[in-house]
C-alpha cells in the first residue's frame, strides 16, 4: 500500500514539475494570452461616455498620438467634442455644411487638415470664393448609422447648415446589431465588451462564447500555460462544430438584416432633414486592399444603399470606382485600412460637383 502512494505521489511531482516548467516557459519566452496593448490606436484620453450613443470625443481635448499602426495623428477637439476649432467661424459664415461619418470621416491617423472635409471646405472655397463657407467634421470613430442620426438630431439645430452628408460606411452596417461602446478609454462591440479585462498595458481578451469567457479570462490572467491548451480545444471544437451544423446562413443572415436595419436608419435621418429644410447627400464610403482594390462584401453593400437612395430620392455619391482607378495607396499601411491624404483629396474633389449643385439648389 505504502509502495502505491509513493508512486503516485512521484507521479503527481512529476506531473506538477512538468506543467510548472511549461509555465515557466510560457511566461519567459511567449506573449501573454489574449493580451492587447493599449497602443495609440485606442485613443487614451480622448473618449467619455454618452448617455445616449455610447460615447464621444472628449471636448476641448488635445494631445499627438504616436505609436498606433497609423503612426501619428494629431488631436485636438473643440468645446462641442468634434475634431473642429471653436465654431464662431461657422456661425458667420454663409453656408454650413455639416459632414457625419466614423473614422473615415474622422479621419483616423492622418491629420485633421488632411481629412475630406477639410480638403472639400478648400476645393469648395476655390470654386466659390464670393460664399463664406464652412464645413464641419462631426466624424467619430466606430460610429454606427444609429449614432450617426442621434448626432444629427442634436447638431442640426445648432449648426442650421445648407446641406447634411453622411459618410455611410458599406463594412459598418452591422454595428447597427453590435454597436461600439466606451470601456475606460477604448471602444469595443458590446458583444465584447464582458469578454475582456483590463490589466496594466492593455487588456485580456477572450474570444470565447459570453458562457465561457468569465472562465476564460481567468485562465489566461492566472495560468499561461493552461490557458492555450484550453483555448486550443476551444477552437478545435469551434471548427468541428461549425462544420457539422454549417453556421454560414447565421452569419449571412445576420448581414442581412443589418443592412436592412441600416437602410431604415438612412431613411429616418433623411426625413430629419427634409423637415428641417436641409437637403441630405449620403457619400459612400469603402476600405482598400494593398492594391487598391474594394472589399466585394462591403461592394455589395453599397450596391444596395445606392439602389435604396435612389429610390427614396436621396442624393449618393459612390467614389469607389474613382479611387479604384487610383495610382496611390489608399489604406494608410498594410495593417490599417484606414485612407491616406491622398484617398481623402480624391474623395473631396469627387464630392465637389456634387455639393456646389445642391447648394445651387438651396439659393
Amino acid at each position: 500500500m505504502f509502495r502505491k502512494w509513493r508512486e503516485w505521489l512521484l507521479l503527481a511531482m512529476s506531473i506538477s514539475a512538468t506543467l510548472l516548467v511549461a509555465e515557466l516557459f510560457c511566461r519567459s519566452a511567449l506573449p501573454t494570452p489574449g493580451f492587447a496593448a493599449l497602443d495609440e490606436n485606442w485613443l487614451p484620453g480622448a473618449i467619455r461616455p454618452h448617455p445616449r450613443r455610447m460615447y464621444e470625443l472628449t471636448p476641448n481635448f488635445a494631445k499627438l498620438f504616436n505609436g498606433g499602426t497609423y503612426k501619428r495623428m494629431w488631436l485636438t477637439t473643440n468645446a462641442m467634442g468634434l475634431r473642429e476649432p471653436p465654431l464662431e467661424r461657422v456661425a458667420s459664415s454663409e453656408v454650413r455644411i455639416l459632414a457625419l461619418g466614423d473614422s473615415f470621416t474622422f479621419g483616423t491617423g492622418i491629420d485633421r487638415e488632411a481629412t475630406w472635409p477639410v480638403q472639400l471646405e478648400r476645393a469648395l472655397m476655390q470654386r466659390l470664393p464670393n460664399r463664406q463657407l464652412a464645413i464641419v467634421n462631426a466624424g467619430v470613430p466606430g460610429y454606427g448609422l444609429a449614432q450617426m442620426r442621434d448626432m444629427a438630431e442634436e447638431l442640426l439645430p445648432q449648426i442650421k447648415p445648407q446641406l447634411l452628408i453622411l459618410a455611410v460606411y458599406d463594412g459598418g452596417f452591422d454595428r447597427l446589431l453590435d454597436p461600439f461602446i466606451a470601456v475606460e478609454d477604448f471602444v469595443v462591440r458590446s458583444s465584447w465588451a464582458k469578454r475582456l479585462r483590463v490589466v496594466d498595458g492593455g487588456v485580456i481578451i477572450s474570444d470565447h462564447s459570453p458562457a465561457l469567457a468569465p472562465f476564460d479570462l481567468w485562465i489566461k490572467s492566472h495560468w499561461h500555460f493552461g490557458a492555450r491548451v484550453y483555448d486550443a480545444s476551444y477552437k478545435l471544437l469551434k471548427i468541428i462544430r461549425n462544420l457539422v451544423f454549417r453556421r454560414d446562413s447565421q452569419v449571412n443572415s445576420d448581414e442581412a438584416v443589418a443592412l436592412e436595419a441600416g437602410l431604415v436608419e438612412i431613411g429616418k435621418l433623411n426625413k430629419i432633414a427634409k423637415n428641417m429644410g436641409v437637403p441630405l447627400l449620403v457619400l459612400l464610403v469603402n476600405s482598400f486592399d494593398n492594391n487598391n482594390k474594394v472589399n466585394l462584401a462591403e461592394k455589395a453593400n453599397g450596391e444596395s444603399a445606392k439602389s435604396f437612395c435612389v429610390a427614396e430620392g436621396i442624393q449618393v455619391a459612390d467614389p469607389t470606382a474613382v479611387l479604384g482607378d487610383a495610382t496611390e495607396p489608399l489604406r494608410l499601411n498594410e495593417s490599417d485600412n484606414h485612407w491616406t491624404t491622398y484617398a481623402n483629396l480624391k474623395v473631396a474633389e469627387f464630392l465637389t460637383p456634387y455639393v456646389i449643385h445642391l447648394l445651387k439648389d438651396k439659393r
